[in-house]
């Protein structure tokens, strides 16, 4: 009898160097202000241009999207770029270090019926930086009781029960068309990704 199909995600860690509020930063830029003692996202100040959720999500403060939005449609782009081009230029105060490794168009990452939904900036930091998104918060960096975070481009899924190869590089969106196809599965039409392994007798047609 043939061992079962067990497919693992082993999810990547490394040390925090130090939280970084993405809210605060904004803040300091002037692209982002809160009320007095705010303590929820309805406090926003209404002029403010973009704003964060975690992990490193930027939001424009579009008109006609958003419920305060401020920024016309034809200063979305340049006020994109002008966001990441200044992020990429945020530093580590204490060692010079580069914080944001990359920033993303939501259009680089997403597609598909939920992209309407999809944050416009996407900030990617540099191993150690915790990205966060306070709420009225002031200080940029801080560290809290966490000492570890996720990594992003050394996670590994381990397949037991098959002596498989993969061929080629494979994105996150191949997993679960992969473990389908493994398990005999029809693979669903509307999964974006495709199989991305192959036995040692060769790969399924």
């Amino acid at each position: 009898m043939s061992s079962p199909t067990t497919a693992k995600f082993a999810i990547a860690l490394c040390g925090i160097k130090k939280e970084v509020d993405i809210n605060a930063y904004l803040c300091e830029q002037g692209f982002l202000e809160f009320r007095d003692g705010a303590k929820e996202f309805a406090d926003i100040l209404p002029h403010s241009k973009a704003y964060s959720l975690i992990p490193g999500r930027i939001f424009i403060n579009l008109r006609g999207r958003e419920l305060r939005g401020s920024v016309e449609r034809e200063d979305y782009e340049g006020l994109r770029e002008e966001i990441a081009e200044s992020l990429l230029e945020l530093k580590d105060p204490d060692t010079g270090d580069r914080v944001i490794q990359r920033v993303y168009k939501r259009e680089e990452l997403y597609a598909g019926p939920y992209f309407d939904r999809a944050a416009d900036l996407i900030a990617h930091p540099h191993r150690g930086y915790d990205l966060k998104a306070k709420i009225g918060g002031n200080s940029l960096f801080g560290r809290s009781h966490r000492v570890g975070m996720h990594t992003y481009d050394d996670a590994s899924l381990f397949v037991k029960g098959h002596d498989l190869r993969v061929d080629r590089a494979i994105s996150i969106l191949d997993v679960t068309p992969t473990i389908f196809d493994l398990m005999d599965f029809p693979v669903p039409e509307e999964l974006e990704g495709e199989r991305a392994c192959c036995s040692l007798e060769g790969c399924r047609n």
